[in-house]
């Protein structure tokens, strides 16, 4: 007898149709925002008066502004405050339904070029949206969505497998690498595999037991490879960490079944989506926030953006070393002030 499948339960994929259908126009979408909850749901005039939402702007380019209507004139001189002030959206100068489409299509991986092209906005602006949007996923994530291990409710300890890479760039025949950047990551092997990954200065064991103390719970077991940077984990005061080791030079199992296959694997996904142009220091915060974002939202990354929307709050970036200084969990510096990254060099996918 065949079997029929119950889809009724799974969560759809918004199609493109779907997704033009809801936000044809920037107004439509500037409603929509407000009505979830993602713009301010009110708002005081510098004299202290409630402002009123009100509709402005010539037919085809409609949209919603704050006004003071209650303030005499010479209070506050009836002032106007754009819905965007205090958002993710502030700042932006195209419509808010394009805006929206750079974000969605972005999701789907599409390249920078074809989303200028989906989109009609100008070749500036999707990496300025796209860098916006690193900055909201990254804002997303939370101290427990990297805290790896521990102990396990029946009292055993959480096995973590942990391994630090350089990501670089190669020649082009000998295959030597010529920069780069080092990154280091753990995954716990749970049902829910949560992970953690940051680049580090380096791979020396100062900066091993540093990084690896701030994401790794007390009382995990740790299996690394042989490097010598893990030596001494198990002694790291207050951790009591267990350390297991596999020589990757003889085995990738070892009799006992120590092995890092999990975290190979996760490594291997993390280089699939992170270009060879791409794995530098001021760029790899940047994308290794996006891994973070994309694995914890994997059900639903729509959702997720909708929710982070709701719960992030944005000042006005005035310099690029702001923004740097945002990417606590992707990016491990041991003395954080002798270091000052230049982000100049994000300019698209």
């Amino acid at each position: 007898m065949a079997v029929v499948k119950d889809h009724s339960q799974q969560k759809r994929c918004q199609s493109i149709w779907d997704f033009t259908r809801k936000f044809p126009d920037s107004l439509t979408v500037e409603r929509w925002l407000y009505d979830e909850g993602i713009y301010s749901k009110s708002m005081k005039c510098k004299a202290g008066f409630d402002m009123k939402l009100m509709e402005t702007g010539k037919e085809r380019e409609r949209h919603l502004i704050w006004k003071c209507t209650h303030a005499p004139r010479e209070n506050c001189g009836r002032q106007k405050k754009s819905i965007l002030e205090g958002s993710f959206f502030s700042g932006l100068k195209i419509g808010m339904h394009q805006v929206l489409g750079v974000v969605w299509l972005y999701l789907y991986k599409l390249e920078f070029q074809a989303i200028q092209d989906l989109t009609g906005v100008s070749a500036p602006t999707v990496p300025s949206v796209v860098l916006l949007l690193y900055r909201l996923m990254n804002a997303d994530i939370k101290d427990e969505d990297v805290s790896v291990g521990g102990i396990d409710k029946d009292g055993k300890r959480i096995i973590v497998e942990v391994v630090e890479s350089k990501f670089g760039k190669r020649k082009s025949q000998k295959g030597h690498r010529v920069e780069g950047v080092w990154v280091v990551g753990g995954v716990e092997l749970t049902q829910q595999r949560k992970i953690f990954v940051t680049t580090v200065e380096d791979r020396m064991k100062d900066t091993l037991h540093l990084t690896l103390s701030n994401y790794i719970k007390e009382g995990s077991e740790i299996r690394t490879d042989c490097w010598k940077g893990y030596s001494g984990l198990s002694r790291i005061p207050g951790k009591r960490y267990r350390h297991e080791t596999v020589n990757h030079a003889k085995e990738f199992k070892t009799a006992s079944g120590v092995h890092t296959n999990a975290i190979a694997g996760t490594w291997n996904g993390i280089k699939s989506i992170i270009r060879a142009r791409h794995r530098t220091a001021p760029t790899m915060k940047y994308r290794l926030a996006e891994f973070i974002f994309r694995r914890k939202h994997a059900g639903d990354l729509w959702g997720g953006i909708i929710n982070a929307l709701k719960e992030v709050s944005f000042d006005k970036v005035t310099s690029c070393d702001d923004i740097a200084e945002e990417f606590v969990y992707t990016e491990v510096k041991r003395e954080r002030s002798d270091l000052d990254h230049d982000d100049s060099e994000f300019n698209g996918k």
